[in-house]
Formats: structure tokens, sequence, C-alpha cells
């Protein structure tokens, strides 16, 4: 057959939370002549296609990338990848299906506490937003919550206190998350570091 090709699968699904991996499709030169093929998204997928076009020789193949945006889209979407090549007509459709659940959150910046005696302690109150993180965590128990949900007056305020327990720097990562959802991907973390002196 002087112009054939075939592609597959006919169907791409990307299913998951925050980051989800790529996936790809091939194109297969089966006839006896060189094709030029190019690649078109249709709808609403926040991926992209890579290549969106090449020539191949006869009896060569080429695999094609389709990757989420690295500044994801949360939800669910839908699409097709149309195909069109200029000696064997259209292939495809290639479906695509896109539901990745997350969300986006602005950690503060990093907290300084300076230095704090040993035996006292120093408390800063600090807003995350926006507010889908509605919980708290620290790695280090010498950095104290004033509670693992937001503090009033209002969501997406917390106090974070500094109680040291021995001399030096210390530090603590932050991680803003919630309960029971949405999923809140990265970046989420901040620090805080304080020094502990004697009194």
């Amino acid at each position: 057959m002087p112009g054939s090709a075939l592609v597959s699968p006919l169907s791409l699904n990307f299913v998951g939370q925050c980051q989800v991996p790529a996936q790809s499709f091939t194109i297969s030169n089966t006839g006896s002549i060189p094709l030029t093929w190019h690649a078109e998204l249709h709808g609403s997928p926040p991926v992209y296609v890579s290549p969106p076009f090449s020539t191949l020789a006869p009896g060569t193949n080429v695999a094609v990338a389709v990757t989420q945006f690295s500044q994801p889209f949360y939800g669910t979407f839908s699409g097709t990848v149309a195909i069109s090549t200029d000696v064997a007509g259209p292939l495809g459709p290639i479906a695509v299906s896109y539901s990745v659940l997350g969300s986006t959150v602005v950690p503060p910046s990093d907290i300084d506490f300076g230095e704090v005696p040993l035996g006292s302690q120093k408390a800063i109150s600090f807003s995350a937003a926006p507010t889908q993180a509605n919980r708290l965590r620290s790695s280090n128990p010498d950095f104290l919550l004033t509670g693992m949900t937001p503090a009033d007056p209002s969501p997406g305020f917390w106090t974070l206190i500094f109680v040291p327990h021995v001399g030096g720097r210390q530090s603590t990562t932050l991680t803003l998350w919630s309960f029971p959802n949405p999923v809140v991907c990265p970046p989420n973390t901040f620090n805080a570091i304080g020094v502990g002196v004697t009194p």
C-alpha cells in the first residue's frame, strides 16, 4: 500500500492526584513511501503533545508523548487528539480523559523567631491562602501549633510557638494539607527557624 499508517492506542486516561505521569501513543508508517503527520489537541484537557509533527520513513514509527502541564490544572476534562497525514488520510482520533484531584496553596514566607531564652516561648501568627488547606503539621516538637485546624478569627490563620528545650539553632518544616479533601499539592511547605539561648 503506497501510503498507510496506524496509530495506537486510541484512548489515554490521566487519573490521579497533583502530578500524573505522561502517556504516549505510537504512529507507525506501514506504507512504502515517507509520511508526514500532524497532531492537534481538541477540547479542554490541560495537556500538550510532543512532538506535534514529524516525517516517518517507510517501516518506522514514533512515540508521541502527551504530558500534563508543568503548572497543573485540577478537575475533570476531556478531548481528543486528531492526527492528519499527507498520504494516508486522518488517523484516530485518540480520546483523552483527564481526572486529576488537587488544590493549590500559597505557603507563607519562612518564619524566623530569632533568639528565644530556654524555658520561655515566643509566638508568631501567620496566614496561608487560599483556605483549602485546613491542616498544618510541624516536623519539630519544639515548634508548637495552636491546633491542627485554623485558629479564629478566620480560616487560614495559625499561631506557631517556639519553645526551645536545647540551646542552638533549630528549625522545622511546616506542611500544609487538608482533611478530608481536597488534596493539597506541592509546593505546600515552608520553614521556621529559631535559636535557643541560655537566659
